[in-house]
């Protein structure tokens, strides 16, 4: 038996399109846990903290980098400081809330572990 034997027979092109049907299934889930696994390190995950927090902050710093595992998707950065003297940075997922923040506001910033929630500007520029 050669190999074109192999390549003619009926056996070959169904067990070519099984093969390529299971790389398939087996790489998308694998794409997906990469992809949640990317984000969560990049946006922030929940567990990182349970219970969400409300604290008294000013922006100090906005910025946007590209995204670590493509160059394409660009993450808006926003830096905080907390009344004690303290900074956070989190990445800002909407945009629309991020185009909003300007450097200098106060307000009510809320998050949850390491996610941004939100950022509700004081009227006053008192922390």
């Amino acid at each position: 038996m050669s190999i074109n034997d192999l390549f003619d027979s009926d056996v070959f092109l169904p067990m070519f399109f099984i093969g390529i049907v299971v790389v398939i299934a087996v790489a998308i889930p694998i794409g997906i846990k990469f992809g949640n696994q990317i984000n969560a390190n990049v946006y922030g995950s929940y567990e990182y903290g349970t219970e969400s927090e409300a604290l008294n902050a000013k922006i100090i710093s906005k910025s946007t980098k590209a995204h670590p595992a493509s160059p394409n998707i660009l993450v808006n950065s926003v830096v905080f400081e907390l009344t004690d003297g303290g900074r956070l940075e989190f990445a800002v997922k909407d945009a629309d809330i991020y185009a909003v923040m300007v450097v200098g506001d106060c307000g009510t910033l809320k998050y949850q572990g390491k996610r941004f929630i939100d950022f509700e500007r004081n009227k006053t520029d008192e922390i």
